[in-house]
């Protein structure tokens, strides 16, 4: 080999290693950046699991405040009914006590009250 074809080698060699050198340098760049973009990825993840885990917690408190809620309308609706069956038999006790005022007094009919 003459002194022009190792310089020619030489230099052809150099260009290569150059080449090989930027795209080294590429791949690092790709790969700062893909670790960026993963931990950026992680973050947001774990972002929306809390977030879910809270939405769930804040469903499930809802539940349990609809049960409270749903056994204190029933609660409610059994008093109400009691105090109706009550009022029930005081009328009935009323229309007793009327019918007997009635026969020992009289009729009530004609005593309209004016003031």
């Amino acid at each position: 080999m003459t002194e022009k074809e190792l310089t020619a080698a030489a230099e052809r060699l150099e260009a290569i290693h150059q080449q090989f050198a930027n795209m080294v340098m590429t791949l690092i760049e790709v790969f700062d950046k893909m670790k960026d973009y993963l931990e950026k990825y992680a973050t947001s993840f774990e972002a929306n699991l809390n977030s879910y885990h809270a939405t769930t917690e804040m469903l499930h408190s809802y539940g349990d405040t609809l049960r409270q809620m749903m056994a204190g309308m029933e609660a409610v609706v059994k008093i109400a009914g009691e105090s109706n069956l009550a009022i029930a038999e005081t009328n009935q006790q009323m229309k007793q006590m009327m019918s007997k005022f009635d026969s020992y007094f009289g009729d009530t009919g004609g005593l309209e009250h004016t003031n």
